[in-house]
């Protein structure tokens, strides 16, 4: 079994946080910016995740 950096894997775990889209919950996907990949919706600001541009 593999050994596991608990730190870096919270680490990971935070910088993936708000990573999904707040209208489809899609994950963000690279190139994509700054509209979601699945449902179009705009990120206005793409550091604290996607938002809808109502």
């Amino acid at each position: 079994m593999p050994k596991i950096d608990l730190r870096q894997a919270l680490a990971e775990a935070e910088e993936r946080q708000g990573d999904l889209c707040r209208s489809c919950n899609a994950p963000a996907e690279e190139g994509w910016e700054p509209h979601c990949a699945s449902c179009g919706s705009y990120w206005r600001d793409a550091d604290e995740g996607l938002y809808q541009d109502d």
